[in-house]
This record gives C-alpha cells, sequence and structure tokens, in this order.
C-alpha cells in the first residue's frame, strides 16, 4: 500500500499547509469506519463472506488506500481547476529556488521518519524470532504507543501550520509563542500518558489479549513504552 499511501500523503500535507483539514479529517474518520467493516467482514467472514484472516485484513486495508487516494485525488483535482479558471491568462512559473528549499528540508524530515519507522520495524523482526508470545506482546505495546503518540503528532501538524503562517507574515513573536505552545501541550499530554501506561500496564493489555502469558509480559513492556513516551 505504500506507492498508495505516499501521493496521499502528499495531498494531505498540501491542503494542510493551505490550513484544509476538516474535509479531510471528515475523510479519514469515514475510511476507518469502512476499513473497520470491511476486516470484520472479510478477515471474519461475516455477511457471506469466508473468513481470509490476514488475507482479508490486507484487501479491506488496500482497498481504503485506493478510495482514499482517488477522492482526494478529485477533490483537489475540483478545487484546484477552479483555482486556475480564476487566474487565467497570468503565466505560470515554477519556482525552483522554492523548490530547493523545500527539497532540502523536506530530505531532512523524511531522513528522520525512515529512521523512526526502520527502527520499530526493525524492532518488530527481532520479536518475531522471539516467539509468539514476544511477538504479539510487542505489537499490543506499539499499537497502544501509537494511539497516544497520534495526539502530538495532530498538535505538531497544526503547529507547523501555524508557526509557517505566521514566520511568512513575519510575525516572528508569534510565531515562537505558538511553536512553545504546541511544544507544552504536547509535554503535558504525554506526561499523562507515562502515568496512564505506567499505572494501568495490565488493564490496558487485557483490552487486546486475553492470554495471560502476553499481559504478564506486557505489564513489563508498557512500562517501557511509559518512559519513551514525552522523547516521543
Amino acid at each position: 500500500t505504500i506507492p498508495l499511501s505516499l501521493p496521499f500523503v502528499a495531498l494531505q500535507r498540501y491542503w494542510q499547509a493551505r490550513q484544509v483539514v476538516v474535509p479531510i479529517c471528515y475523510l479519514l474518520i469515514f475510511a476507518n469506519i469502512l476499513n473497520f467493516f470491511g476486516d470484520y467482514a472479510l478477515a471474519l467472514g461475516h455477511w457471506g463472506f469466508p473468513p481470509l484472516g490476514a488475507q482479508g485484513v490486507a484487501i479491506s486495508t488496500f482497498s481504503v488506500r485506493v478510495f482514499l487516494l482517488i477522492t482526494l485525488g478529485g477533490y483537489t483535482w475540483l478545487k484546484l481547476r477552479k483555482e486556475f479558471s480564476e487566474i487565467q491568462g497570468h503565466k505560470f512559473r515554477i519556482n525552483f529556488d522554492i523548490q530547493k528549499s523545500i527539497f532540502r528540508m523536506g530530505a531532512l524530515i523524511s531522513g528522520q521518519i525512515a529512521l523512526e519507522v526502520g527502527v520499530f520495524a526493525l524492532g518488530a523482526f527481532f520479536c518475531s524470532r522471539l516467539g509468539e508470545v514476544q511477538f504479539a506482546t510487542h505489537h499490543i505495546a506499539l499499537s497502544i504507543a501509537a494511539i497516544t503518540f497520534m495526539v502530538p503528532l495532530g498538535i505538531s501538524t497544526a503547529a507547523a501550520v501555524r508557526v509557517g503562517t505566521l514566520f511568512g507574515s513575519q510575525k516572528y513573536d508569534d510565531a515562537r509563542r505558538a511553536g512553545w505552545m504546541a511544544f507544552t501541550l504536547s509535554i503535558i499530554f504525554m506526561a499523562a500518558s507515562t502515568g496512564v501506561l505506567a499505572t494501568f500496564p495490565g488493564q490496558l493489555i487485557a483490552q487486546f489479549s486475553k492470554d495471560s502469558e502476553v499481559i504478564e509480559l506486557g505489564k513489563k513492556v508498557l512500562i517501557l513504552a511509559a518512559l519513551f513516551q514525552i522523547f516521543d
């Protein structure tokens, strides 16, 4: 699904930079609902479908990714076609200096993300060689950590747009204030997440698995996840 995800993320970031967030938010909520019912039907074999297990999950996920790309691509085409029609007669010119600046910054950000994702992927690979219980525990703990991470990730995306807009308007004090506010909000939320993960590790793991071995191991693993919440 990576070839489908990359252009979708590029379009998503484009509209976020233009402060168009609500339509994409609704689209992602609807896509998650579609994926849930797709998994329910194809993986577990409901509504006349054969139970396909992991293959059913893959089919559902792939189909939803296609839907997301087509929908956002169509939205982008309709919006930009209208905008370009309003500026007919103006010469379209690519500013290569701006493109190079975007590429230099984007290369650093993409490198950081690649390192982060790569480390987590390696961790999953090594855990899979330890046994089923260890791999299941690792996957659950990582899923819980990913859920908490969504909040500061969303704050950071909003902050990037806000700070960039203020900086471009030469409102440097406001830009600095917005950046530090996002940083503070993220730390406060992740500090709270640290407390929850450290206090209720067994209860959290039990929401994903009833296996006693997974729950006992998960209690220890979630303590580690709690420790890196603020750093994450």
